[in-house]
């Protein structure tokens, strides 16, 4: 998974090969209490802090806040999600199919 951020003059790719258990919980958590057709300063708060820790403080609150553009701010949490949702929804693939 990869994240592009402006730091400074300069875009930074940022990227996390490992997703916990842990983080996959989190993330349904998320999904599951989240309404993102009406997001408050605090839920968004909230799910910039969960992409920081998704990219294991590789960037601030802050970094993330300054180094995206406003108008891809939803879309990039949301991708996020759907990214940790569907890696482990593909690792149950086999588990689900009858002829494996």
């Amino acid at each position: 998974m990869k994240l592009e951020l402006r730091v400074g003059e300069e875009t930074k790719t940022f990227t996390v090969p490992f997703v916990s258990g842990r983080m996959l919980r989190k993330t349904l958590e998320i999904s599951k209490n989240t309404n993102f057709s009406s997001v408050t300063v605090e839920v968004l708060d909230e799910l910039v802090l969960f992409v920081v820790d998704l990219f294991k403080n590789q960037f601030t609150v802050d970094e993330f806040y300054d180094g995206i553009e406003a108008h891809k701010l939803l879309q990039t949490v949301m991708d996020c999600i759907h990214q940790v949702t569907g890696q482990a929804a593909k690792a149950l693939e086999p588990l689900s199919d009858p002829n494996a």
